[in-house]
C-alpha cells in the first residue's frame, strides 16, 4: 500500500480508501487512520487530495 502510494503524482482520500477495501477488505472508521497511511508513505500536503 506504502509502495502504491509512493508511485502516484498525487493522493486522493477518495482512492486510498478504495484501494484498502478492494486490496484488503478493511474499511477504517477514523479519516486519522487513512492520513496516518499518507503519513507512513512520506505525504506532503501539496499532494493529498480530499476528494
Amino acid at each position: 500500500m506504502i509502495d502504491w502510494l509512493q508511485k502516484k503524482n498525487y493522493w486522493n482520500l477518495g482512492e486510498l480508501k478504495a484501494y484498502i477495501e478492494e486490496q484488503y477488505e478493511i474499511v477504517f472508521s477514523s479519516q486519522q487512520s487513512y492520513y496516518e497511511i499518507f503519513d507512513a508513505a512520506g505525504s506532503r500536503k501539496e499532494k493529498i487530495s480530499k476528494t
